[in-house]
């Protein structure tokens, strides 16, 4: 007789193997669609971020425009933003320009494209000279071998002596109180004048983390640990410091080395700078007290300077500035054979230029603007009151290539044509 059962055990077991084999291949199948899932998941969220850095790119770029309205090819280059990068470039066709940003996150990119119409209107910046309706000052003296190429709005008492040359009209409300050199004034009744522009507040980056505190600093290693920012009582260094996109803050700051690259000092009280053939770039000098420059052959290049106090630069030999923006809520002072390039000048008092001082760029001050003693200009100057004397050359140029602070009406109107993606 059969015994059934015991053939049925075989049969159990090849059953419950194939029952374990396609357990074991739906596993692997779900495990498998499980991991592709996550991998498209992935992709999406870096190629929406791509797509959001491209915004944020196109964006970036409008406030360039609106820097420098003649900016063109690669506007932003590889910046960092969010955990990607972004590129933006631009291409004119008369004043319509199509901007396009790529965001890349990982090996994801995104790319966005903007058209905007561009028109440049009236600024402070659209005459050789301007004065300021909320200004204190009451003259302007031109005399002395003054040559002035450009326009001029004159808000103030008009005083024009000894050989003075104005290539274009000086526009004021009443007829100079003398007028020697036959240059031609056009009185008009109802000019309008500019308020000053503030003075640019300087923010501090809320991503720092902690710092790396010190009490007095003697020597540039210190800052050499990889942190990026710094927290000192004092610093005072005589060697170089060469950085990058690091936060120094000190209550007093001498620097006295040969040069000094990708720094933020912040500092509450004076800076002192004595240079001896001594290099700054990419350095921000933020100070509520004065800030002092004295020495020789000092170089200068993409500085930020934002005092509340005075700036005074008092160079034995010469100085180049390039790229620069110095801002001072005090009087600002410049002397000996300093040549600015690409550069602005603001202050909400005085301004003090003499002795071979060159300035390619932009001169603002509430106050009062002296100028003399062989004394060039290439750009333009607003001022409360001036007195300009002893070979003084001001050339109008308003595309000078100077940083424009943000706060500064820039009479440039823009609108938002074409948008794409993809």
């Amino acid at each position: 007789m059969v015994n059934y059962k015991k053939c049925e055990k075989g049969s159990a077991l090849f059953l419950n193997l194939f029952i374990l084999f396609i357990l074991l291949t739906f596993s692997f199948a779900m495990t498998a669609m499980t991991s592709t899932e996550i991998r498209i998941a992935g992709n999406n969220v870096e190629a929406t971020q791509a797509f959001y850095l491209a915004e944020a790119g196109i964006a970036e770029a409008i406030n360039l425009i609106y820097s420098n309205p003649n900016v063109s090819g690669t506007i932003i280059d590889k910046m960092p933003m969010g955990n990607g990068l972004v590129t933006v470039t631009g291409s004119w066709s008369g004043n319509v320009v199509t901007l396009e940003a790529v965001g890349k996150v990982g090996e994801i990119k995104q790319t966005v494209k903007q058209s905007l119409q561009v028109i440049v209107s009236d600024s402070i910046f659209d005459h050789a000279i301007i004065t300021f309706a909320d200004s204190y000052g009451s003259t302007c003296k031109l005399f002395d071998d003054v040559n002035i190429t450009g326009d001029g709005i004159i808000g103030t008492e008009l005083e024009i002596d000894n050989n003075v040359i104005v290539k274009g009209n000086l526009y004021t409300k009443e007829k100079p109180v003398k007028n020697n050199s036959s240059v031609q004034v056009i009185v008009v009744d109802d000019l309008d004048f500019p308020p000053f522009p503030q003075i640019p507040e300087w923010q501090k980056p809320n991503n720092l983390g902690q710092p790396c505190e010190y009490d007095n600093v003697n020597s540039a290693e210190d800052f050499k640990t990889g942190n990026q920012y710094y927290v000192a009582k004092r610093v005072n260094l005589r060697d170089s410091l060469v950085l990058d996109n690091v936060y120094i803050e000190c209550s007093s700051l001498n620097l006295r080395g040969e040069k000094y690259s990708g720094i933020t000092f912040v500092v509450d009280g004076p800076i002192d700078i004595e240079s001896n053939n001594t290099s700054f770039e990419n350095v921000s000098l933020i100070a509520k007290g004065s800030i002092t420059v004295e020495g020789k052959t000092t170089v200068l290049k993409n500085m930020l300077i934002n005092t509340a106090g005075d700036f005074k630069v008092n160079e034995k030999d010469k100085a180049d500035y390039h790229d620069i923006q110095i801002f001072a809520q005090g009087n600002v002072f410049c002397t000996n054979s300093i040549n600015v390039k690409s550069g602005i000048l603001m202050s909400s008092r005085n301004i003090y230029l003499a002795n071979n001082f060159e300035l390619e760029g932009h001169i603002l001050a509430k106050g009062k603007l002296t100028a003399k003693n062989h004394v060039k200009i290439i750009g333009s100057m607003g001022f409360g009151e001036a007195t300009l004397e002893n070979k003084v050359v001001l050339i109008y140029s308003k595309n000078t290539g100077a940083p424009i602070p943000n706060t500064v009406p820039k009479g440039i109107e823009i609108t938002k044509l074409m948008w794409s993606e993809g």
